[in-house]
C-alpha cells in the first residue's frame, strides 16, 4: 500500500491481508525512521481474536477485495454533525 491506501485503510477501518493472514482492520499508523534517515511506513493490525498485534511495513499490506473510491480530500477531515450520526449507527 502507499500512503496515501493505508490512511484509507484506517479511516474506514477497511479489511486488510498481510502474509495471508487477514485482519478485521488497520489499528494504528507508524511513521519510524533508520539511522540512514528513511522514512518507513507501517500499520499494526489486531488479530481476530484479540491476542496478538502484527507491524508490517505498508508495502506489504493488501486490501481485501476492492480498495473503497472516494476523493483523497476526504482523509482526516472531521465528519458533518449528520455524517457522524451515520457512522455510529
Amino acid at each position: 500500500m502507499t500512503d496515501e491506501e493505508l490512511k484509507t485503510a484506517f479511516v474506514h477501518m477497511c479489511e486488510v491481508e498481510n502474509d495471508g493472514i487477514i485482519y478485521k482492520r488497520i489499528d494504528e499508523i507508524i511513521y519510524s525512521r533508520t539511522e540512514a534517515g528513511k522514512i518507513i511506513l507501517s500499520g499494526n493490525m489486531l488479530d481476530r481474536n484479540r491476542h496478538s498485534v502484527t507491524r508490517a511495513r505498508a508495502e506489504k499490506i493488501n486490501f481485501v477485495g476492492e480498495a473503497p473510491r472516494f476523493s483523497g480530500k476526504a482523509i482526516g477531515r472531521k465528519l458533518s454533525r449528520d455524517e457522524s450520526k451515520k457512522s455510529s449507527v
